[in-house]
């Protein structure tokens, strides 16, 4: 086992003209100089990145993963489960503000979440006119008043019948409702992966942006299979109403 137990897991698709990966490296050294760093290569066409972060002690897998997030969480936990106890997942543009120790400590935990629903679409919790009801979520938020879930549905007819194909193969059902890991980004132990990985979930392999969108779903359904709570212990909370104290979310336009 290595000495220090826990991995920082970062996927990265390498830009030059926005480098964000350094400073995610940066803020991981300074919140938790104690934990060792991952970085797991997207086929990035530019790779001398990987030379700048080895020099200064960070792991580099130039694996030319085609598989996003997902296929550098699976290959981290494939080649290093020996070796460390508590994998953080998370993406190059996330980036801490605090040390994030706190929520490691019961095993698991998300970094943001959404209801989801098993249909294409939203559902609206209301009963009053459209327009009504924005004024009045946009009023609760200025106020800091939580208003009812809103159930978010998938982004597509394509993406819907993707998953249940997926699900399907590994004798999984698509609940009408359930939670969805945002990201998907999160920390979670060693042994908590491998009863995800007999599950079949490494099986599901996404190859497309929108698949690797699905894989939000994926993960809170396979989670919730194995009763974890992705809503009390999260980082960032509901992601439409995201608390920004420990961390911080750059959204970045990636095929």
């Amino acid at each position: 086992m290595n000495e220090n137990k826990r991995l920082f897991v970062l996927p990265c698709l390498f830009d030059p003209d926005f480098p964000i990966i350094f400073e995610a490296v940066e803020r991981i050294r300074k919140f938790h100089p104690q934990d060792d760093i991952l970085v797991v290569d997207s086929d990035s066409s530019d790779v001398g990145y990987a030379d700048v972060l080895k020099n200064n002690g960070v792991k580099v897998a130039l694996i030319k993963n085609k598989n996003y997030d997902f296929g550098a969480y699976w290959w981290a936990y494939k080649h290093f489960y020996s070796e460390y106890d508590f994998f953080f997942f998370l993406h190059d543009s996330l980036l801490l503000k605090k040390n994030i120790e706190q929520f490691a400590k019961k095993g698991f935990f998300s970094v943001g979440y959404f209801y989801h629903h098993a249909g294409v679409g939203n559902i609206y919790s209301y009963k009053k006119p459209l327009a009504k009801y924005i004024l009045s979520e946009l009023l609760r938020k200025i106020k800091g008043i939580k208003s009812k879930a809103t159930f978010l549905g998938f982004d597509n007819k394509y993406q819907l019948e993707w998953v249940k194909a997926r699900f399907a193969e590994q004798n999984v059902a698509l609940p009408d409702r359930f939670v969805s890991l945002f990201g998907p980004m999160m920390g979670i132990e060693t042994s908590l992966l491998k009863e995800l990985d007999e599950l079949g979930l490494s099986k599901i392999q996404p190859e497309s942006k929108i698949e690797q969108q699905a894989m939000e779903r994926v993960w809170g359904v396979f989670l919730g299979l194995l009763g974890q709570d992705l809503v009390s212990n999260s980082i960032r909370g509901d992601f439409r109403f995201p608390e920004e104290e420990y961390v911080e979310k750059k959204f970045l336009v990636r095929s």
